[in-house]
């Protein structure tokens, strides 16, 4: 029974690949419908971070980059946005991407082969919902230097 169970629970989901190919098709566009939308709370939410000079950051879900390139812009320093959707780090790459390095990876198997103590500030805006919640603040815990910030912004329909 458990090796049953242990099978079901690995198999792929389909929702994450249904997911990626709808963010990969909208991703040309994504700015002009979503992101200048959510511009003023995700400035805020950096804004409010307050992130210092020498910080080392990641974004998760960094979707076409814009949070990305905030905290590169606030930080100095190369921030690493990760999204699994190959046409948004497309589009953030040709936008933020002298001033940022972009992975495209499941967010979670990119925490899981981070190591420890990284980064002193991890943001997640906009997506952390497609994902895992409660294994991804675990392992952005885990990478997270000792008095790191996390910041996660989202939305929900319920």
């Amino acid at each position: 029974m458990g090796r049953l169970i242990y099978l079901f629970a690995r198999r792929p989901n389909p929702t994450d690949e249904c997911v990626t190919s709808s963010y990969d098709h909208i991703s040309t566009g994504y700015d002009e419908a979503w992101t200048s939308h959510m511009r003023d709370l995700s400035t805020q939410l950096v804004d409010r971070l307050a992130p210092a000079s020498d910080m080392e950051a990641l974004d998760l879900t960094c979707g076409t980059g814009y949070v990305t390139g905030l905290l590169a812009e606030k930080t100095g320093q190369p921030v690493v946005g990760v999204d699994r959707s190959q046409g948004m780090i497309a589009q953030a790459r040709a936008s933020y991407g002298e001033a940022c390095q972009f992975v495209q990876q499941d967010i979670l198997a990119y925490l899981k082969a981070c190591e420890s103590q990284r980064y002193d500030l991890v943001t997640c805006a906009w997506g952390l919902g497609y994902s895992r919640p409660l294994a991804v603040l675990r392992q952005a815990k885990r990478v997270l230097k000792p008095k790191g910030q996390i910041a996660i912004i989202d939305n929900s329909l319920f």
